[in-house]
């Protein structure tokens, strides 16, 4: 069986594109439920002190990436 999900999640991985207008929400599956852990991982990695109101108003995947890189250390 392992064998089996390994396979399947190579195809889902490699079906997923990642493009600058992509939506956290709507193309990443982002929601209250893991919005938290996203905005730490984002905190611990770039040393920064980002905020769910930042993360709501970047929704695409390339403004965030814009706001991190215009507003981190990093």
């Amino acid at each position: 069986m392992s064998d089996i999900k390994g396979r399947v999640k190579t195809i889902i991985m490699d079906k997923l594109t990642v493009t600058d207008q992509a939506d956290l929400f709507d193309d990443f599956g982002l929601d209250q439920s893991n919005m938290q852990a996203f905005i730490d991982g984002i905190n611990n990695e770039f040393q920064m002190s980002i905020t769910e109101s930042d993360i709501n108003a970047n929704r695409t995947f390339g403004n965030l990436c814009t706001f991190i890189e215009n507003n981190s250390g990093n």
